[in-house]
């Protein structure tokens, strides 16, 4: 008797799971739960392929504890600086759309697939870093270092805050984290900031950090880079103190992230937290008062994992 019990348990337990789970309409067709719904909107929206040499973008570290607060964030200031940058772009062919569809109103329904196609949020996807509080957003339109640097400015001129990014660096070269693969792919990307027709001696530093990758030789490669940036007919010279470019390396797994900054102490290593504090304690950004609070030797940075 108690094993039918059971038993008669069991099924009215399933059917009522089975009911809640999925319910079925008039037509016959399965309708979804709303648990479904729910447990989609939590989902991370990220491209799960991860980073691989070629992609272009910004790379972000968040606290311990608001990823999901720092990839809003980032997004609403990414799609900010877009506006202000390229909010004229494309403007003749609106021009001859508006034309078009005002003398027939077939174009109307193109006109609006082509303002969705334009929107911002789908040039800015965020990539699966494989580590802890580090995202990376991949541009798909315009240039990385264009579009964080008027974010800093932005940042500077209205005195404002962030509430849970941390370090914003543009990347525009990636390939993997081997010694022989940076020898071969970088000299190229180098030589068109240091040694093209334009270029002008200076002085420079290298800034190199290293993430979960134990196989990299931290001196191997910032050797191996200084060489790269001398070799040609320009002899730039290394400046710790003072530099006037900053190459920096940023080694995560087995990708290598670089880019080449100007600015790289004036808006302090690129902290978004301390040039947000600083533009509104002085409300502007001094390269002398900055430079002073950072600690001395750029290319002597140690791995750390944030």
């Amino acid at each position: 008797v108690l094993q039918i019990h059971r038993k008669q348990h069991q099924i009215s337990a399933g059917q009522t799971m089975a009911t809640q789970a999925e319910t079925t309409t008039d037509q016959g067709k399965r309708k979804r739960s709303k648990a479904y719904y729910t447990n989609y909107k939590k989902k991370k929206h990220v491209d799960p392929r991860g980073l691989r040499p070629g992609l272009k973008g910004v790379l972000l570290t968040c606290n311990n504890t608001q990823n999901r607060g720092a990839l809003g964030e980032i997004y609403q200031m990414l799609h900010e600086s877009a506006d202000r940058l390229y909010a004229d772009d494309g403007g003749d062919e609106t021009t001859k759309l508006n034309s078009a569809a005002d003398n027939d109103p077939s174009k109307e329904l193109e006109k609006e697939i082509n303002a969705l196609k334009d929107d911002w949020k789908n040039y800015f996807q965020a990539v699966e870093t494989g580590v802890k509080n580090i995202y990376f957003i991949q541009c798909n339109k315009g240039d990385p270092y264009e579009l964080t640097t008027s974010i800093f400015n932005d940042l500077i001129q209205r005195k404002a805050s962030v509430r849970y990014c941390q370090r914003l660096i543009p990347v525009t070269f990636m390939c993997h984290s081997t010694l022989e693969d940076i020898k071969k792919q970088c000299p190229q990307y180098l030589k068109q900031h240091f040694q093209s027709d334009t270029a002008k001696d200076c002085k420079f530093a290298i800034a190199y950090k290293s993430r979960y990758n134990g196989d990299l030789n931290r001196d191997h490669v910032i050797a191996a880079v200084a060489d790269m940036v001398i070799d040609g007919k320009i002899k730039h010279q290394v400046n710790l103190d003072n530099p006037d470019v900053v190459v920096v390396i940023e080694i995560i797994k087995n990708i290598c992230c670089m880019s080449i900054l100007n600015d790289f102490h004036q808006m302090r290593k690129y902290n978004l937290n301390e040039v947000s504090h600083y533009g509104r304690s002085e409300g502007k950004c001094s390269s002398s008062k900055i430079k002073s609070q950072d600690d001395s030797g750029t290319a002597t940075n140690t791995d750390t994992p944030n």
